[in-house]
């Protein structure tokens, strides 16, 4: 596909996770690397005021990983924005593409029809809109997303008015990058744009350390209480998408 080009965020620093991301690019004859931001390495303008008024607008203050992961996110939409390509894979540098023909085929397939598919979402868990779901072959599901249960941003594809709306979103720093259901859904819970989710997950993630969470955080999200918290979870969004 001539209109596509895949996009690696990834900063240089990142050494153990350059090659891998260079090989899940592989195979795509549009590739490009974007610089991610990390504002304890870079000189980030006004980062302490963005970091003040995030509080304000989403009750807690982002920390530093999540305001470099928006702007980096934004530092690639604004590349493709600017390139002569209509379709664009995003990943992060911890992706890792699971079947590069069966994405080719997807983004094929159901490109045109949506203005940010995602590929990888919520580790797995993100669930459809029963009423909304195609099957793909075999196990794989396209569909819309429940809005609770998309998250992450490590696999998506978007068009260019996507990109444009998601820039214009985004301009005033709130929310992480991945609390898609802040930015992609109105004050009534509908979305904004078209917006489809592939399951199970086509792209995911290696089991690399979080460059945006403090590793305790990470760490405590496996303990007993929270994945009790999960399943359960797990089970009213099953049953929710089931009746959507």
């Amino acid at each position: 596909m001539d209109d596509l080009c895949i996009y690696g965020i990834i900063a240089a620093h990142e050494t153990e996770r350059m090659p891998r991301l260079l090989s899940a690019m592989e195979g795509f004859a549009n590739r490009q690397t974007v610089d991610a931001i990390f504002p304890e390495l870079h000189s980030v303008p006004w980062v302490q005021q963005l970091l003040q008024t995030s509080m304000m607008r989403c009750g807690r203050p982002l920390n530093p990983g999540e305001v470099g992961c928006l702007l980096s996110h934004r530092k690639a939409w604004k590349s493709f924005l600017k390139s002569g390509f209509t379709t664009a894979i995003i990943l992060e540098s911890d992706s890792e593409i699971r079947d590069k023909e069966l994405v080719h085929k997807i983004i094929e397939d159901y490109g045109e029809r949506f203005d940010i598919l995602f590929l990888g979402s919520y580790h797995g868990r993100t669930k459809l809109k029963r009423s909304t779901a195609e099957s793909l072959g075999g196990i794989l599901r396209i569909g819309t997303p429940l809005a609770n249960t998309l998250y992450c941003a490590y696999g998506y594809v978007i068009n260019k008015e996507a990109a444009s709306y998601l820039l214009r979103r985004t301009g005033k720093v709130s929310w992480p990058v991945d609390y898609w259901n802040k930015w992609l859904n109105d004050y009534s819970g509908n979305y904004r744009i078209r917006v489809a989710v592939v399951v199970p997950e086509v792209i995911s993630t290696w089991a690399a350390p979080s460059t945006i969470q403090e590793i305790h955080v990470v760490q405590s999200a496996e303990k007993l209480p929270r994945r009790v918290k999960y399943f359960l979870g797990e089970i009213k969004n099953s049953i929710i998408g089931y009746f959507s």
